[in-house]
């Protein structure tokens, strides 16, 4: 499934070059692009019983991002 944090990391910079992207539309993208990634930090929990790590990446809190 294509996410809308797919298109901006695939196409952003050639959107950006072809049209005048203001500093607040850059810092958008950039937050939507880092979003659920190490960049804004995570979370990990482990199992006691198994010790199994679970990583639950921190989301970007823009308010325009389309990541819950």
């Amino acid at each position: 499934m294509i996410e809308v944090q797919d298109i901006f990391k695939d196409y952003a910079d050639e959107y950006a070059k072809k049209y005048n992207v203001s500093i607040y539309q850059k810092k958008v993208i950039d937050a939507v692009i880092n979003c659920r990634t190490s960049h804004y930090g995570a979370n990990v929990k482990v199992c006691e019983e198994c010790g199994v790590l679970h990583i639950s990446y921190n989301s970007c809190r823009n308010r325009h991002c389309p990541i819950p």
